[in-house]
């Protein structure tokens, strides 16, 4: 239910508690005042105030440019001209259009225009009750409450503080003097652009609370997610996932992960810590490095992780373990060439996926692989042969260390009970066996007695 507050000559209604709470208080602080100062009808000069604790109030009306000096407490107007001055110990309040160094603005648009407000001093307290804001952010430590509307910030000071409770916002942190700004939503919708300097913290919280974080800035940024939808591309990051669900983009920087309920992750070639959360569904999709520089990736499953997909890539390095208490294996597809997948330290029961197919001119499904199965055991490895009219890759090896006497290798589809009849006989008497299409298998100490076919 909206709340409305009548300061001098305005009177604004919000939903919410933050710009309420200003609001409060500039109402009883101007019912202390002397008097007012002035009441322009039309745009022009207004001088500084010619006595203490007098305010000045603009006829909603009034129209035109006003320029405002210095010395009066509160400066109210909702009209639908522009206003300009004012200094730190000024609130200005109803305003839709200013510019200046005020200490408060509060904007009570309400949807008669768009509102524009831009305040360069450091410090500077903004609240925003409704409407449509594009807003200028450039004071260092600036502090900044969202309750309602869709609004625009270009945040371009330093070590601000953003409270939203509702509406729709859009941080762009992206300029170069930008960065170690902290951003909390406990409602509503927030986009946070972090491409300035890095460094920043953005949380959200609330059952309905929406997030999304895009940020490819030079230092590491923490974002905390909620009960919501959190969509995260990050350059680098820690990212603690909520209860929610989450689509994280890692970029060129280290990522370290705390899952949420729900996760689809692609890494970045900067690699990174992932750790899924407990009983959540997880998809994990490696995005690999180049032959000189491999990307190298840790993703620990969690105890009741469902339905936990993990993909490697070319020039990938991946690691696979389990938490403690985690008892349930993984869907691991070796996807790439010249890749590694460790599974030494996981709670065992994985199933690696392998194709021998050719996808394109650069991209084989699973080239040149080494794999390195769970102490553990009980790993399922399986094999399919080319399908459905495609190609094989031709003539590669996969490498596998850490055998288990519980550990199955099952040639599947694509291939026939012979050749896996074959292989069994091959490693009877070695390590290794040839695929008529070209696979070479090779085991490193333990190996399988028998091959399976299904």
């Amino acid at each position: 239910m909206a709340t409305t507050v009548a300061v001098g000559s305005v009177s604004v209604s919000t939903n919410g508690a933050l710009t309420n709470q200003i609001l409060q208080s500039l109402s009883a602080l101007s019912a202390t005042l002397a008097g007012v100062g002035a009441t322009p009808s039309s745009g022009g000069s207004v001088g500084n105030a010619t006595g203490p604790g007098l305010q000045l109030n603009i006829a909603s009306t009034a129209s035109g440019s006003f320029s405002v000096g210095g010395g009066y407490p509160v400066v109210t107007y909702q009209g639908s001209g522009t206003l300009t001055g004012a200094d730190s110990s000024t609130a200005v309040v109803g305003i839709i259009n200013y510019a200046g160094g005020a200490g408060t603005v509060i904007s009570g648009n309400t949807g008669t225009g768009p509102g524009n407000v831009s305040d360069s001093l450091g410090g500077a307290l903004m609240s925003f009750a409704g409407g449509n804001n594009t807003v200028s952010a450039s004071g260092n430590g600036q502090k900044i409450n969202l309750d309602a509307g869709n609004n625009w910030i270009d945040a371009i000071g330093a070590g601000q503080m953003y409270a939203q409770d509702g509406g729709s916002s859009t941080i762009n942190s992206s300029a170069s003097t930008s960065g170690t700004s902290t951003a909390m939503a406990s409602g509503g919708n927030l986009t946070f652009l972090g491409f300035g300097a890095g460094g920043d913290v953005v949380s959200a919280s609330g059952a309905n609370t929406n997030l999304q974080f895009l940020g490819i800035g030079g230092g590491t940024d923490s974002v905390y997610g909620g009960a919501g939808a959190d969509t995260v591309f990050a350059g680098s990051a820690v990212y603690h996932g909520g209860t929610g669900s989450d689509l994280f983009v890692g970029g060129s920087g280290m990522t370290t992960l705390y899952g949420a309920s729900n996760e689809t992750v692609y890494s970045g070639s900067g690699g990174g810590d992932w750790n899924f959360a407990s009983n959540s569904k997880d998809f994990f999709d490696a995005a690999g490095g180049t032959s000189s520089a491999m990307a190298a990736d840790t993703v620990m499953l969690a105890s009741g992780s469902v339905a936990s997909n993990v993909w490697s890539a070319n020039n990938e390095n991946l690691t696979l373990g389990s938490q403690s208490g985690a008892s349930t294996g993984a869907v691991v597809v070796a996807y790439g060439n010249n890749d590694s997948i460790n599974m030494t330290n996981s709670a065992g029961g994985n199933t690696v996926v392998m194709w021998n197919v050719n996808l394109s001119s650069t991209q084989a499904f699973t080239g040149n692989t080494t794999l390195t199965g769970s102490s553990a055991g009980h790993d399922v490895v399986v094999m399919f042969g080319s399908l459905f009219g495609l190609a094989s890759e031709g003539a590669h090896t996969i490498t596998i260390d850490n055998w288990q006497s519980t550990d199955v290798l099952d040639l599947s589809s694509g291939y026939t009970a012979a050749q896996a009849q074959a292989a069994t006989t091959a490693l009877a008497g070695g390590s290794s066996f040839t695929l008529s299409d070209g696979t070479t298998v090779q085991f490193n100490g333990a190996k399988p007695t028998t091959i399976v076919h299904s």
